[in-house]
């Protein structure tokens, strides 16, 4: 598994993401600039990191266009999860 992405459209402050994972992972949530820089391999800024316990909760920080990305840190495996969309 490289990384799972979620499109997550346009969203303010008033939502969250809640991700449900079983295993640990890292989750990131990243807008559109930093998505495209994650992709590319460049350096980027984002809210998350490795989450070692399910359900993690991520508020949104300012109204964009967002991205979840999740991925195992260069592990392999199956990743059993899932995400919602808050508020």
């Amino acid at each position: 598994m490289d990384y799972i992405y979620y499109d997550l459209g346009f969203l303010n402050t008033n939502n969250s993401i809640k991700v449900v994972l079983d295993k640990q992972a890292n989750v990131m949530l990243l807008d559109d600039l930093n998505y495209q820089h994650y992709k590319n391999g460049r350096s980027y800024n984002r809210y998350g990191g490795l989450v070692k316990q399910s359900p993690f909760i991520v508020a949104i920080p300012n109204y964009a266009h967002w991205y979840l990305v999740i991925n195992l840190g260069g592990a392999s495996g199956q990743l059993k999860h899932s995400v919602e969309i808050i508020g």
